[in-house]
């Protein structure tokens, strides 16, 4: 159903490749800057990477909304099919080598106070039960995966109701609110709450351009800027507002694009993986950090060439190969009933 999807540009599709390359290297700042233990002003600027994630979000909204194109229980099943494919393979594969590593060589896990223990892990649950202490709380930087789950399990349904900008402009004022509630009182189970209102940035987004109401949204959102800066609001929020309006204006351009950035390109692809496994290469910047003459720059750049080299050596040998046998079994066996 071409209603249900915008036709991207070759233009739009490097916007999006730019804010993704960009909300992952923020990441990867962030937790580099946690591990060595960066002090000052570059502290404060890899600190700024944390925001990354929220990018992260609110693009996905956007792409979400943009790729259920079929609706009923068939078109929802092979989403949830692509989006599992997608996603859960490198997870899963991150997930046992901490469970061999935490268990079976350094064997350093506490008990889990709530019970679940690695169940949180396998069965996706650390964003909806309550936190745990520890390794409990967040193994390897795994709990944005929960949140996008959570995000992706309910696309198919919000698509089927949230069908026009002033409905997604309502969902977003409720997950406001939600959100707003699960602070107040610091709830510390389904974290997904708090996050939810950046995807929803990304699917108002999405309604914007598909009925030509950018500029009233454009609006909106520096409204929301400027009475979130002038109340002193939270800041998580107002900086998702200012990505939400650059990515906005970036999907504007409508300039022709013969060129393809093909580094950006080539950094896009391997995203994911960097996401996941760059909690891996922190010990040895931490190490760099401690032993040699490194300056803090220098250390940066070589821990992200390595975790770059180690994604391309995971996504070639084990995750593509992984997603390409799953791909051709699950996708060709729901075709069957299509």
């Amino acid at each position: 159903m071409a209603e249900n999807s915008i036709k991207l540009t070759k233009l739009n599709s490097e916007i999006i490749s730019l804010l993704r390359v960009t909300a992952c290297i923020g990441v990867f700042c962030v937790h580099f800057g946690i591990a060595v233990g960066l002090e000052g002003s570059i502290r404060v600027i890899t600190d700024f990477g944390a925001r990354g994630v929220q990018l992260f979000f609110i693009i996905s909204g956007f792409l979400a909304f943009n790729s259920v194109v079929k609706s009923g229980l068939n078109g929802a099943i092979e989403y949830y099919f692509k989006r599992a494919i997608r996603i859960l393979p490198l997870y899963y594969l991150m997930i046992f080598y901490y469970f061999v590593v935490h268990v079976f060589y350094l064997k350093d896990m506490q008990p889990d106070k709530f019970g679940f223990g690695w169940l949180r892990y396998w069965g996706l649950a650390n964003c909806w039960a309550p936190r745990g202490e520890g390794l409990w709380y967040n193994l390897g930087a795994t709990w944005s995966i929960f949140v996008f789950v959570s995000f992706y399990v309910l696309v198919p349904i919000a698509k089927r109701y949230i069908r026009n900008f002033r409905a997604a402009v309502l969902l977003e004022i409720g997950l406001f609110f939600f959100s707003y509630i699960w602070s107040i009182f610091k709830f510390d189970f389904l974290e997904c709450v708090n996050n939810f209102p950046y995807f929803g940035l990304g699917i108002i987004i999405w309604f914007a351009l598909r009925e030509n109401k950018e500029l009233f949204l454009s609006i909106l959102l520096n409204l929301g800027i400027l009475f979130n800066l002038v109340q002193s609001g939270n800041m998580a929020i107002t900086y998702s507002m200012i990505f939400s309006l650059l990515f906005l204006n970036g999907l504007l351009l409508n300039k022709k694009c013969s060129y393809e950035n093909k580094l950006l390109n080539f950094l896009d692809k391997y995203s994911y993986t960097i996401y996941l496994v760059h909690p891996l290469i922190l010990g040895l910047a931490a190490y760099l950090k401690n032993t040699s003459n490194f300056n803090d720059i220098l250390i940066i750049i070589i821990s992200f060439i390595v975790t770059l080299l180690l994604s391309i050596v995971v996504y070639n040998f084990v995750e593509y190969p992984i997603q390409k046998v799953l791909k051709k079994r699950l996708i060709n066996h729901i075709k069957e009933y299509n």
